[in-house]
């Protein structure tokens, strides 16, 4: 009678091995909904964040029976990858600098130079000049 609660502890440790054996770690390729069972109409016990590693027990009708974060539940298999992708780093687009050409020619502006002498004519002031010839 001793031998009986040995042999069936033996007996669910070698059933419960296989199922230990091929779970696996995947990653969630989007925000993903953990529910309470494989429907979408049961409660979401919590989001798994996308790229976020979860541990995959068990699959059935399309629906993986996961654990993440010590709570274990169902995410939808369309969504889970085994493949980890490193995330993608922001596109930057530069804009090259737009450049208006005029509809005239455009000549130099030179600077104003000031005369050697400053020359500033008085009001009532005339020049005259006489010719000898």
């Amino acid at each position: 009678m001793n031998r009986l609660p040995l042999i069936v502890g033996a007996l669910a440790a070698t059933l419960a091995l296989p199922a230990a054996a091929s779970a696996y770690t995947a990653y969630a390729v989007t925000d993903l909904n953990l529910r309470a069972c494989e429907s979408t109409q049961c409660a979401a016990l919590t989001v798994i964040p996308g790229g976020a590693a979860v541990n995959v027990i068990g699959t059935s009708n399309g629906w993986n029976y996961v654990t993440y974060a010590g709570v274990t539940g169902y995410a939808s298999a369309n969504y889970i990858t085994v493949a980890y992708a490193q995330p993608r780093p922001p596109v930057v687009v530069v804009r090259p600098p737009v450049v208006v050409a005029s509809p005239y020619p455009v000549y130099p502006v030179y600077p104003m130079y000031r005369y050697a002498r400053p020359f500033y004519p008085r009001a009532g002031f005339s020049l005259s000049f006489r010719f000898s010839g």
